[in-house]
């Protein structure tokens, strides 16, 4: 087996990510940060998803593409036991199973992963998904205003913000507060 000398974060609550994987620093030692606020099963899962890029470091001396071939075989090595043995609750397995299909560079990008994972969040809030909404339905997305839906895409959620008049695409996994008219 490769060598996994890593050192581990639990870092703040970050935005743009769950987690990070950075090679050989000047401690000689790669590193792995978590964000903090993560439930169980999200943290297990992000973990072993920079355990993968570790791996496939440790083996191909970052010569392959971050979520190409090698690290999806790399991840579904190591995430394959934990869901056989029942470590995830049922629905997480499930979900997770789907997601090991063709996993892609966060469990966000697949939604029933990541609305599965949320159920597990320790916070719960009144927001909801705008996937969720029909179109038409006005929501307020954090401090950026209220918003619009316009129309569902292939892939996002095409939205218009009622202050600003201008279009924007919405991932199907954002939170939102529902505006009651």
């Amino acid at each position: 087996m490769a060598n996994i000398d890593t050192e581990l974060r639990v870092s703040k609550p970050r935005k743009s990510k769950l987690g990070d994987f950075r090679p050989l620093g000047t401690s000689g030692k790669s590193k792995i940060s978590i964000n903090a606020d993560l439930n169980e099963y999200s943290f297990l899962l992000t973990l072993l998803h920079e355990l993968a890029h570790h791996l496939c470091w440790v083996k191909h001396h970052g010569k392959v593409k971050p979520h190409g071939e090698e690290w999806k075989r790399e991840f579904e090595s190591i995430l394959k036991p934990f869901v056989l043995s029942n470590v995830f609750p049922v629905d997480v397995s499930e979900a997770t199973w789907n997601y090991l299909k063709n996993p892609k560079a966060s469990s966000c990008s697949d939604e029933n992963l990541y609305k599965t994972l949320r159920n597990y969040d320790f916070v719960k809030d009144d927001s909801v998904y705008v996937s969720d909404l029909a179109i038409g339905q006005q929501f307020e997305y954090i401090d950026k205003g209220l918003f619009e839906v316009l129309a569902k895409k292939r892939k996002r959620i095409l939205c218009l913000s009622i202050k600003k008049k201008k279009r924007y695409l919405f991932q199907p996994t954002v939170s939102v507060n529902l505006i009651h008219l």
